[in-house]
């Protein structure tokens, strides 16, 4: 099947491009114009580079258009610099001097990607424990300052006597800058939240990886006289430019796309548990360092690196118990929470909104509790039914708001008439319910429902109108008048309409006379 993604295409191209360079430096490097074509292979690279990176930078309209720009930059002092190679060893084919102005133009370069690195993620830097973070990256990096110091930094102090002094100090700044790029690509590593980042970040890791090591076996070669046009390390420089390329293409692709499969999810568990043993890594890699080649700085470093890691674990230790800290501070507050949530979902649920009384639902349930607990020794339970006489005509003539004025000031009434001798409930609309548990005789919810009735008709002050109400009261007595909720109900409802037809403002206990009156 045909492939017709373009982006695709210029990949491949660019995979092709490093090989055929390998194959020139590795069969031709015989041919005449052997430096001529090694400079143009590694030309062009730089070229690509620049220009899709400022591609990138003007299409790029947010604030990470400026990591491209100084990206951009990088790419371009770079570029320079293999312009004055080519300058000398094409036009005017002569080898290039020591100390010239290739080598400031590389090293400012490496300086400026740097900066790029640190604008870019010091952000994330900034939120992430910071003395975890420097354990975890200087131990990283006192293997990388072993390494530069015994095959780099070293034999170039050697070498003091019959090198010049400006050439000596770019071969040690290139890898001081080195360790500063590999301190930030550890801190990248250590922080990345791959779940957010996007696969343009890591090609831009991979590529400054490619360039720590190509500078690193630039800087070695340069020291054992080695080095020459057409090496093997050049294509590194190719490669890191095309990877810069590419992420410069893979991020404008990914603009505006968030989505992350759950297969990028399982690699990216895999990169975390590869950085959790990497401190220990470099630890181990430092030791045998030590035994290939002792030296003071090795030693140094070796010391520097257990001292870190122990440092490592006592923070962990530390974290870990301010963590479980702050973890049972959280379930606290939650549960604590929970309980109030619960508290407000209940008070939702069994209690009415306007007169905050029990509802319905809260009358059901604690009255078949109640007549479940008293079935042994058949104790009496009242039930009492209030409904407030012509309350329709008080919301027709006043309004709803003084209806509901009403209904709060009678709802506060008939809780202080009941006192703690009973729970009172709003059923709904004008209709209130009384549940008095461990009636002794009849004449206690007598004597209540007249202080009910009492307390009723004083007068209610409704925002200016001084009214009175009257109620009618209906009573049914567990077990006497019925051993359900169902019969208790219905009977207590049948009392109190049988007050009003008595002309309302009174009370009456149900007998059964009043069943025959409903069915008539």
């Amino acid at each position: 099947m045909k492939n017709n993604n373009p982006k695709t295409s210029i990949y491949a191209s660019m995979a092709l491009y490093i090989v055929l360079y390998y194959l020139w430096i590795t069969f031709f490097n015989e041919n005449l114009y052997f430096n001529f074509i090694s400079n143009i292979f590694q030309t062009i690279p730089l070229l690509v580079a620049a220009a899709c990176l400022i591609y990138t930078y003007k299409k790029e309209c947010s604030k990470k258009s400026y990591f491209w720009l100084i990206l951009s930059i990088g790419s371009i002092v770079n570029l320079m610099g293999q312009v004055v190679v080519d300058y000398y060893e094409m036009i005017l084919g002569v080898k290039v001097p020591t100390a010239g102005w290739e080598h400031f133009f590389w090293t400012l370069s490496a300086v400026i990607f740097l900066i790029s690195l640190v604008y870019k993620f010091h952000n994330k830097i900034n939120k992430y424990p910071t003395l975890l973070l420097i354990l975890d990256t200087m131990t990283v990096v006192c293997i990388a300052v072993a390494l530069t110091w015994v095959y780099v930094i070293l034999p170039n102090i050697i070498k003091v006597e019959v090198t010049n002094f400006l050439d000596l100090t770019f071969y040690i700044i290139y890898p001081v800058v080195d360790i500063g790029i590999l301190f930030i690509l550890t801190c990248y590593l250590f922080l990345k939240d791959l779940r957010d980042e996007k696969k343009s970040m890591s090609m831009i890791a991979a590529a400054f990886f490619v360039l720590l090591i190509a500078n690193s076996a630039y800087c070695y070669l340069q020291t054992t006289g080695s080095y020459f046009t057409g090496s093997r390390i050049d294509p590194l420089w190719s490669m890191f430019a095309f990877l810069l390329s590419s992420a410069g293409l893979k991020f404008r692709k990914e603009s505006g796309n968030e989505y992350i499969s759950e297969n990028q999810t399982i690699e990216y568990n895999k990169v975390f548990r590869f950085m959790f043993f990497l401190p220990g890594m470099s630890v181990i890699l430092l030791f045998v360092l030590l035994f290939i080649k002792e030296d003071i700085v090795v030693w140094i470093c070796s010391g520097i690196s257990i001292i870190l890691i122990n440092i490592r674990q006592v923070t962990i230790n530390l974290q870990n118990k301010a963590l479980i800290k702050k973890l049972k501070a959280l379930n606290e507050t939650l549960e604590t929470k929970v309980v109030e949530r619960t508290e407000e979902l209940f008070h939702l649920a069994f209690y009415d909104y306007l007169t905050n009384l029990p509802n319905r639902r809260f009358f059901e349930n604690r009255l078949r509790s109640l007549m479940n607990s008293n079935r042994k020794d058949n104790s009496m339970i009242a039930v009492m039914f209030i409904d407030l006489d012509r309350f329709k005509y008080v919301n027709d003539t006043f309004g709803h708001s003084c209806g509901d004025l009403l209904l709060q000031i009678a709802a506060k009434r008939i809780e202080d008439s009941v006192d703690r001798r009973g729970i009172v409930c709003r059923q709904g609309g004008d209709e209130f319910a009384i549940i008095i548990n461990g009636v002794e005789d009849k004449i206690d919810v007598k004597n209540t429902a007249n202080k009910i009735i009492s307390d009723l008709s004083r007068c209610m002050d409704l925002n200016g109108h001084c009214l009175h109400i009257t109620c009618s009261i209906g009573i049914a007595i567990y077990p006497i008048d019925g051993n359900d909720y169902e019969s208790i109900i219905k009977h207590a409802d049948a009392a109190m309409y049988h007050s009003k037809e008595k002309g309302k403002n009174t009370y009456s206990l149900y007998c059964d006379k009043m069943d025959k009156e409903s069915v008539v």
